[in-house]
C-alpha cells in the first residue's frame, strides 16, 4: 500500500494574529508514519509571522513557494521569495515574516520529525495561547566580515545533475551536506521530463518524502502504483523499491527529501534496482 496524503484534503492547524498562518501536517509520524522526516505547508497571511522559536533536538529546512517575506535567524535576517531554500540549525532561533501584501507559502521540512508535542511547545503552545505571545525584537544584518551568515541557496543558482534518457530529469541538491551544510537533511528539486521516468532504486538507510508542484504523473512503491499531481505527498519507507513515472506530456515537477542525506553528490546513473 503506497502511503500518501493530498494537501487540499489535509485539515490545517490555523494560528490567530499576530502569528496568522496555517499548517498542514502532510508527511509526519501521524500521517504517513515517517520515521525520520516532517514535511508541512505553511501559509503566512499578509503582515503577519510565525513566533520566534528554536527546536533544541531538530533541523529545519524552508523551500519558498510563492510570495515574499523575510527569513531571521538567530540576530541576522535575509529577504526570501519563490525558489529560496534556507537551513535553520538545530536550537538556532528563527522566525519567518510576512511583510509584504500577499499570502507566503513555504514548504518546511524538520528531522527528526516532530512529536505532536514538541510541535505544539515551539509553535506557540496551542492555537489561542499563540496569540499571547510577542515577536522579538532582534537586531538584523544580512553579512558579517563579507561571509553570508544565514545558510541559504535559491534554486536558480544551484547547479542541476542532468540525467539522459530514458531517465531525463534534472535533479538540484538545494539543502544538503555540501551546499547548507545540512546534518539531517537532503532536499532538492526534481523535474522528470515528458515520457520518461526516474531510475527504479532503494535507500537501504534512508526514508524519502515528495512533495508533488505541477505536472502528473505516478509514483510506484515496491509492486504497488498511485496517480499523483500538484499536492500530492509520497512517502518511499527505508529498503522500498520505488519510482517516478512521467506518462504525461508537460514536465513532472516536485520536491524530494532524504533522511539522512546523501553524504556527497550522487552519481548519475546510479542503475535500476540498486542503492542510490
Amino acid at each position: 500500500m503506497v502511503r500518501y496524503t493530498v494537501e487540499r484534503e489535509v485539515e490545517g492547524d490555523v494560528f490567530p494574529e499576530p502569528f496568522a498562518r496555517t499548517i498542514k501536517h502532510l508527511a509526519a509520524p501521524r500521517t504517513l508514519g515517517t520515521a525520520k522526516i516532517w514535511l508541512g505547508i505553511d501559509e503566512i497571511q499578509p503582515h503577519n509571522s510565525s513566533n520566534g522559536h528554536a527546536h533544541e533536538g531538530q533541523e529545519e529546512v524552508f523551500f519558498f513557494l510563492s510570495g515574499k517575506g523575510r527569513v531571521r535567524v538567530n540576530e541576522e535576517e535575509i529577504e526570501v521569495g519563490s525558489g529560496h531554500c534556507v537551513l535553520c540549525p538545530m536550537g538556532s532561533f528563527h522566525q519567518v515574516i510576512n511583510h509584504k501584501d500577499a499570502i507566503l507559502r513555504f514548504v518546511a521540512v524538520v528531522a527528526p520529525p516532530f512529536t505532536p508535542e514538541e510541535f505544539g511547545s515551539s509553535h506557540g503552545q496551542t492555537r489561542k495561547e499563540s496569540g499571547n505571545a510577542k515577536i522579538p525584537n532582534h537586531a538584523c544584518h544580512s553579512s558579517k566580515g563579507g561571509q553570508k551568515m544565514v545558510k541559504y541557496i535559491t534554486e536558480k543558482e544551484a547547479e542541476g545533475d542532468v540525467f539522459p534518457k530514458p531517465y531525463a530529469r534534472t535533479i538540484k541538491p538545494l539543502a544538503a551536506p555540501w551546499t547548507l551544510g545540512t546534518k539531517h537533511l537532503w532536499l532538492a528539486t526534481d523535474e522528470i521530463e515528458p515520457r520518461n521516468a526516474s531510475d527504479p532504486h532503494i535507500h537501504k538507510d534512508q526514508e524519502e518524502v515528495l512533495f508533488f508542484l505541477s505536472g502528473k504523473g505516478r509514483v510506484r512503491v515496491d509492486k504497488e502504483e498511485i496517480d499523483v499531481g500538484p499536492g500530492y505527498c509520497v512517502l518511499f519507507p527505508i529498503g522500498s523499491v520505488h519510482e517516478v513515472i512521467n506518462d504525461q506530456d508537460t514536465i513532472l515537477r516536485f520536491i524530494a527529501v532524504v533522511s539522512p542525506p546523501f553524504p556527497v553528490p550522487r552519481k548519475k546513473n546510479d542503475g535500476a534496482k540498486k542503492e542510490a
